[in-house]
């Protein structure tokens, strides 16, 4: 009986340490959107409950910064707004920039106006904005973003000391690893760089691989596309 490879267990852990990050941002995560994001879903009947964390207490003058929360689409969208006193309360008035959104008025009462049953449920969690990190427009528990450093890490030394990848060199998934495309390349890494049997570690004929070259000009022009769109 051939022994398992320590890379296949390696490769295999840090696969359900990836799964497991993920499906916190999925699940504990939230899309960061806008306020008119947040009218549209209810406009369009995909959403019945909004969370609201923050804004100014009954009766109370000046600004302050509310967050809305809400599940639409199978997962969790969230939206930063400015709650404001002033001449325009009464009127339910808001501005709305590339930048900010300025409410003014009973802002559950304008969304659940907008509802097409007028059953929408705007619920107040607390006065306090609980920390984040922000990854790729989503906010995500504080504690993913280490552990995804100590992910991509440890797929490096997967990679550097571990036995030659299929698909790609050790350069060309160098190179895919720091693109912007990284999250996807890493579990492409762990899946289709080696035979997912555990005990095959064979070192025969490998085919054709993408090259370091090919590979970084690929990052190069993803790079690019990226950062134009910016």
């Amino acid at each position: 009986m051939r022994r398992v490879s320590r890379w296949w267990i390696a490769r295999m852990a840090l696969l359900v340490v990836v799964l497991v990050v993920v499906g916190a941002a999925w699940f504990g995560g939230a899309r960061d959107t806008s306020y008119n994001s947040l009218r549209g879903d209810i406009a369009a009947g995909r959403t019945d409950r909004v969370e609201v964390t923050g804004g100014l207490p009954a009766g109370a003058k000046g600004t302050a910064m509310v967050t809305y929360r809400w599940r639409a689409g199978g997962y969790w969208h969230v939206a930063d707004a400015t709650e404001a006193s002033g001449p325009d309360a009464t009127s339910g008035m808001s501005t709305t920039s590339d930048t900010s959104t300025v409410l003014y008025g009973d802002v559950a009462s304008q969304l659940r106006a907008i509802a097409p049953h007028r059953d929408l449920q705007v619920v107040r969690t607390g006065s306090e904005i609980k920390g984040y990190s922000q990854i790729a427009g989503w906010r995500v528990p504080d504690w993913t973003v280490p552990v995804s450093i100590l992910i991509w890490l440890g797929v490096l030394v997967v990679l550097v000391n571990g036995p030659e990848p299929r698909v790609a060199t050790r350069w060309a998934w160098f190179w895919l690893l720091i693109c912007p495309l990284s999250p996807l390349a890493l579990v492409a890494f762990l899946i289709v760089s080696r035979s997912l049997r555990p005990t095959d570690e064979s070192t025969g004929p490998l085919g054709k691989r993408l090259t370091g070259g090919w590979a970084f000009l690929l990052a190069f022009v993803v790079l690019g596309g990226v950062t134009l769109r910016l």
